[in-house]
């Protein structure tokens, strides 16, 4: 019997201590040069995005991880759950200043334009924004307050637009987590997309609600009438333009944010915590079964009653 508890104890440590070699061992991180590289990488996406949709059609669902939005698709990167992260180019501009052991390719994939979205029926609040953000462009101000986001630092970019506080708001579906569209900055929304929208309110004399959702929830938002109008990064496509109307105000690519392959280099040389506790805890196991062993021993020498099997069987109680 008690060669049997020996063998079921050893049993026990053989899958620690081999799982503790394998993440003590370095591992063959492919480098990213090209999008070619990207064919058989884990590729992490917004639901429901533009991005998703390409994906599935060029290589279909394998590899792929959908994301409710932006920070948990990037997070997925950073952690090393997906090995690339696709999206807007102007958004990846920020966890690339943010991060500097993330890079960049460029998608093959054109341009497509940003628009604001309105119900199908809505003659009125779209007739207006048309008119606004033409007028904006006319002047040259949409560009001035888009490069202003995209290139200088957000405390900076902040701009105090005076709006009333009566009357009907219009209701702004936002998903405010990818900046420098629209985020959360001191305690309010700010962004390029909510300065356009404070400048549209101000122009209609309104009060403005925002209301933040994840990128999912956005088109349904507008179709059942929860919000007027959304301004959320949505590519125009004619797909979308069955559902509601788009009137465009900017344009955007699409691009992989991965981690550098020296990033990899790096960590497995520090070789990280997890690895050096698992093997902790093995050298702490086996060190009970070998004192167990010898307790039994003195056990017996003393002439005290103790079962067969009775040390080894603790072990497996750990």
């Amino acid at each position: 019997p008690r060669r049997r508890h020996d063998h079921a104890a050893v049993m026990l440590l053989l899958p620690l201590m081999l799982f503790t070699a394998v993440s003590c061992a370095k591992q063959d991180i492919m480098d990213i040069t090209c999008e070619a590289d990207i064919t058989d990488q884990t590729i992490s996406v917004i639901q429901g995005s533009l991005t998703e949709q390409f994906i599935l059609d060029k290589r279909g669902p394998k590899g792929l991880q959908s994301y409710n939005n932006d920070v948990d698709a990037l997070e997925a990167v950073l952690r090393d759950k997906s090995r690339v992260f696709m999206v807007d180019d102007i958004v990846a501009m920020v966890p690339l200043r943010q991060y500097p052991q993330l890079d960049t390719i460029t998608a093959s994939y054109p341009a497509m334009p940003l628009g604001a979205c309105f119900r199908l029926d809505d003659d009125d609040l779209s007739v207006e924004f048309e008119k606004f953000i033409g007028d904006m462009n006319a002047t040259g101000e949409n560009q001035a307050i888009r490069e202003k986001w995209m290139t200088e630092d957000f405390e900076k970019c902040h701009r105090d637009v005076n709006l009333p506080t009566l009357g009907d708001p219009i209701k702004i579906a936002v998903m405010a987590t990818i900046p420098p569209y629209n985020f959360m900055m001191n305690g309010g929304y700010d962004g390029y997309e909510i300065e356009l929208a404070r400048l549209f309110a101000k122009r209609l004399g309104r009060p403005v609600e925002f209301i933040n959702m994840d990128f999912g929830g956005v088109m349904p938002s507008i179709a059942s009438g929860k919000v007027d109008m959304a301004l959320a990064a949505v590519s125009v496509t004619a797909e979308r333009q069955n559902t509601v109307k788009m009137i465009p105000y900017s344009e955007s690519s699409l691009v992989y944010i991965f981690k550098k392959h020296e990033a990899f280099e790096t960590a497995e040389k520090g070789g990280g915590i997890l690895p050096w506790l698992l093997l902790a805890l093995a050298v702490c196991a086996a060190a009970v079964v070998v004192c167990v062993r010898l307790r039994g021993r003195t056990d017996r020498k003393s002439g005290s009653p103790v079962a067969d099997g009775e040390g080894i069987i603790r072990v497996s109680h750990l």
